[in-house]
């Protein structure tokens, strides 16, 4: 399924994963500030520091840099 799946994109799938990551850490930040989120703060805290951490490597990763950066999307 997962090979099905990544094989029908049309795209690179890092820069598109980190448009995901920053949505959702976004979103999740924005929910922190609302109260009636206030019975999942903790998992949106666990939520924000983990995906924090995957977007942190992708500094470190030339890969990811290069697939930015000749990303069809992004330079449109």
């Amino acid at each position: 399924m997962q090979q099905s799946f990544s094989g029908s994109l049309k795209v690179p799938s890092a820069p598109c994963l980190l448009s995901i990551y920053e949505g959702l850490i976004t979103n999740w930040e924005e929910k922190k500030k609302n109260s009636v989120y206030s019975s999942i703060h903790q998992a949106l805290d666990a939520g924000i520091v983990l995906l924090g951490k995957y977007y942190s490597a992708t500094d470190e990763s030339p890969l990811a840099v290069l697939s930015t950066g000749i990303s069809p999307i992004l330079s449109m």
